[in-house]
């Protein structure tokens, strides 16, 4: 019974990244987690150092990831 609910969590799962490009920095600098309005506060504060944030989503049902919000 364990595995099967574990596998419905897991088919219904949804996973934020957050990836920030400092100026300056060659690549961007990735904060996973499941609130994205915690890692929307957290790119609002980066904004006036940042050269662009972008808020990527995967999942339900293993979707791959897509962009739902950024900042140029």
């Amino acid at each position: 019974m364990k595995h099967i609910i574990s596998f419905i969590r897991r088919l219904f799962r949804v996973q934020y990244r957050l990836a920030v490009l400092y100026h300056g920095e060659t690549s961007p600098r990735n904060t996973y987690g499941r609130n994205p309005r915690i890692l929307r506060h957290r790119a609002h504060e980066a904004e006036p150092v940042a050269y662009y944030w972008s808020l990527y989503k995967s999942g339900p049902f293993f979707l791959p990831e897509r962009e739902v919000d950024y900042y140029i």
